[in-house]
């Protein structure tokens, strides 16, 4: 037996590896998608080593936010910081007010997400803190009519605001197949086709989106119709098939052949249609791109404009603020105005 000890030992010790490195792989595989309102709303995806690994504006005030920001890489307690800092800097949070509230909310239903969500809270209150505002982070809710659209579909409301979130961006995805989809999937798509749209300024997005559409419309009934022929011939290639299990004949082999035939040309009619349209779309966004640099000098201009505004009334707010002797006051009324802390003591 003690000549077996090393042996074992050393394969214990690779299981023991293999395994860390497995369960490594699917953590660091895991992110959660969250959006924070200000008034700027900002969306971010964190992985679960707490890294922002993406970052997208979802208004014209949350573009100006970020015009000047690279929070990609950075921890997400440091990059809300950062994000706090600068709406702050920018007038979009008037350190003078008694009552800011910052929405956060989170479409990831497991472990990860409930843990970013309640880090990204965090850091949004312990940004206030160290400013001496009396500003505080709360879970943002849904409408019932968004919750009860949920429930009809069998999902949280969260996964049905990331599947809305792609179907708007995705070229050709529908809400139904959205919701077949994982939530991996689903921040995957979004961050691949909110990459392709980036480029195109707020200002401009809504016009980008509506001529995608048009675009969309034209396609569709021929790809409606292609989408029907192909189920068509499928299903009566399927009979002949079936046919020529129980007796084959060289008739029914022909007609197989034939019906073959007939379904690659559609498919092969379906492919270029869906190429075409692809091909549009992005001779649409290079158009919108282009336009979008011609507008971003006009951008820095006007947060470099908001900056200038704000700096004097800010640098004087902080020097009245000095020393952190705010803090508590502050974090207490974060306690008293968080209403998970009511709920949870009866109130």
């Amino acid at each position: 037996m003690k000549k077996f000890t090393p042996l074992l030992v050393m394969m214990v010790m690779l299981s023991m590896v293999v395994t860390v490195v497995a369960c490594s792989t699917t953590a660091n595989a895991e992110e959660s998608y969250v959006t924070i309102d200000i008034n700027p709303s900002v969306e971010l995806i964190v992985n679960a080593r707490e890294r922002v690994v993406y970052v997208n504006a979802l208004n014209e005030d949350a573009e100006v936010l970020l015009a000047d920001l690279d929070v990609i890489g950075m921890r997400v307690d440091d990059a809300i910081d950062l994000i706090i800092e600068t709406a702050i800097a920018l007038g979009y949070i008037d350190p003078e007010s008694t009552d800011t509230v910052v929405q956060v909310s989170s479409t990831s239903d497991t472990a990860l997400g409930e843990k970013i969500r309640e880090r990204v809270k965090a850091a949004v209150n312990n940004a206030f803190q160290n400013r001496g505002i009396y500003g505080r982070a709360e879970d943002k809710g849904f409408s019932q009519e968004f919750l009860d659209e949920a429930e009809s579909y069998g999902v949280t409301p969260g996964f049905l605001f990331l599947a809305k979130a792609v179907v708007q961006v995705q070229d050709d995805m529908t809400l139904e197949d959205a919701l077949l989809m994982t939530q991996d999937e689903l921040r995957d798509m979004l961050k691949e086709a909110k990459e392709a749209a980036k480029e195109v300024l707020m200002s401009l997005r809504d016009d980008f989106f509506a001529a995608r559409d048009d675009i969309r419309a034209t396609y569709e009934p021929t790809l409606e119709q292609l989408h029907v022929d192909i189920a068509d011939v499928q299903a009566a290639v399927a009979d002949v098939e079936a046919q020529i299990a129980l007796a084959s004949t060289d008739e029914l082999v022909a007609q197989l052949e034939s019906l073959q035939t007939d379904l690659a040309d559609l498919q092969t009619e379906l492919q270029d249609t869906l190429d075409a349209m692809h091909a549009d779309i992005q001779i649409l966004r290079d158009d919108f791109h282009a336009q979008s640099e011609a507008l971003y000098p006009a951008l820095m201009a006007r947060v470099e404009a908001r900056r200038e505004q704000f700096q004097n009334r800010l640098t004087e707010w902080i020097a009245a603020h000095e020393g952190g002797s705010w803090r508590d006051l502050i974090e207490e009324y974060q306690n008293n105005n968080n209403p998970s802390n009511h709920s949870n003591n009866g109130e």
